[in-house]
């Protein structure tokens, strides 16, 4: 069986060390695969590898989570 593209669609929440409310972002990404398994598989493992912290201009700490 050869490989197809699927297109998948990832969510990722911020986390912020204040009380503002959460921020979204959504990511739509092609990933080739053999079925719809290893399709979810490699979405999943590139969502994880892409979260992201950092500290604002303003010193709040944010995290990027997929969601």
């Amino acid at each position: 069986m050869s490989p197809m593209y699927y297109s998948v669609n990832l969510m990722y929440r911020s986390e912020r060390g204040d009380s503002q409310s959460p921020l979204w972002e959504e990511r739509i990404i092609l990933v080739s695969a053999i079925d719809e398994d290893e399709a979810k598989d490699k979405a999943e493992k590139h969502a994880r590898e892409n979260e992201s912290e950092f500290t604002a201009a303003d010193g709040v700490n944010i995290k990027w989570v997929f969601y």
